[in-house]
């Protein structure tokens, strides 16, 4: 997945922070902006409070991701939304969700507390949103691989012992060093 703003500083960093945190082996998420900016201390600060660190995070242009290909694009700002009509040509499907600009409400702020509402209130709305993304349903296979592994080797195994003469049936089945018949369980397990 990949989320895209305009400065990469702020609402995607968190929105990937979230994703990474949130939906860690589901899904793989990439940020990305237009013109990038420093990331943004205060986004550092708010997801720091929530429990997690963006601080390693660096802001990327997203051509630095142009050769990836994404299962989603998701704009977070007006005018990623704008300028990205398609990813690099490809289907890939596009999603706008847009979310205010903490920098720009905090800039209002009297206070930093009150500054800090702002970026506070963006990071729980990103939160929810990361929620919602769809996660890749694993199969039942993928699940219990290791046990189908082990029961697969238990049958080997039982099956060499209980009849001798398999090992050489097997054998028989072959083309150079390819057991025909592991192959084909090999490829029914993927």
């Amino acid at each position: 997945i990949l989320i895209l703003c305009t400065g990469n500083s702020c609402r995607s960093q968190m929105a990937e922070g979230w994703a990474r945190a949130l939906k860690s082996g589901e899904v793989i998420p990439y940020s990305a902006g237009l013109t990038p900016h420093d990331l943004d201390p205060r986004a550092v600060a708010v997801m720091k409070e929530a429990g997690v660190d963006i601080s390693s995070h660096r802001s990327k242009h997203v051509d630095e991701l142009r050769d990836l290909e994404f299962d989603l694009v998701v704009t977070v700002c007006g005018r990623a939304h704008e300028t990205c009509p398609v990813w690099r040509g490809a289907k890939t499907p596009i999603l706008h969700v847009g979310f205010d600009d903490p920098p720009v409400l905090a800039a209002g702020g009297q206070t930093e507390e009150e500054a800090l509402a702002h970026y506070r209130r963006v990071r729980d709305e990103i939160k929810g949103f990361i929620l919602t993304l769809p996660t890749r349903r694993r199969s039942f296979l993928d699940r219990y691989l290791t046990v189908w592994i082990f029961i697969a080797m238990g049958v080997g195994v039982g099956a060499g012992w209980l009849f001798p003469g398999v090992k050489d049936l097997v054998s028989a089945w072959s083309i150079g060093t390819t057991s025909i018949p592991i192959a084909v369980g090999l490829i029914l397990m993927m």
